[in-house]
């Protein structure tokens, strides 16, 4: 998961909370490249003995965001995006959404929506623009914000990804 400042206050974990209270919390946050490097070479990527795998937070800065994406998207197997609420104010998903289409792995991608999400304009970028078509559908799961129905189709559509995705393909 990446994360700004925005959305670290709302997904604050115990372990962050004591940073932040021990002073600490900058460590936490991928300040340069270097800082990048060695959280990449960090990620396990191994299944935990429950079964799960462990979400990995990335806390970025606005200069580091965008570099961090694009390294993630090399290592990912599934991508899932929320783009709730999505239009073309927001332009950090609009990146986002370029940067996943130009990778050429869109059937690793689920992207949750709802119905104030603008779809047509979340797909015209991930072809590349105005004008350009999609090679393969794109996988939407409907999930309104405020309730739990859907989640089992959202649970559902990220395995299904994850089985046929196969491993990681190579740094290109």
């Amino acid at each position: 998961m990446i994360a700004g400042a925005d959305l670290a206050v709302r997904s604050i974990d115990v372990d962050e909370a004591l940073a932040f209270a021990h002073g600490e919390i900058e460590a936490g946050y991928v300040a340069d490249r270097a800082g990048l490097e060695r959280r990449l070479a960090g990620l396990r990527g191994q299944v935990d003995p429950d079964g799960r795998y462990r979400i990995e937070e990335f806390f970025c800065f606005d200069d580091t965001w965008r570099a961090t994406l694009q390294s993630l998207l090399l290592h990912s197997r599934v991508v899932l995006m929320d783009l709730r609420g999505f239009d073309d104010r927001n332009t950090g998903c609009l990146f986002e959404l370029e940067q996943l289409g130009r990778t050429g792995r869109l059937q690793r991608c689920v992207f949750v929506a709802d119905a104030c999400t603008d779809r047509a304009l979340a797909e015209r970028t991930l072809a590349g623009g105005a004008g350009s078509r999609l090679t393969a559908p794109v996988r939407w799961i409907d999930l309104p914000i405020d309730a739990g129905v859907g989640l089992e189709s959202l649970r559902a559509a990220l395995f299904e990804v994850a089985a046929s995705a196969g491993p990681v393909p190579p740094d290109r």
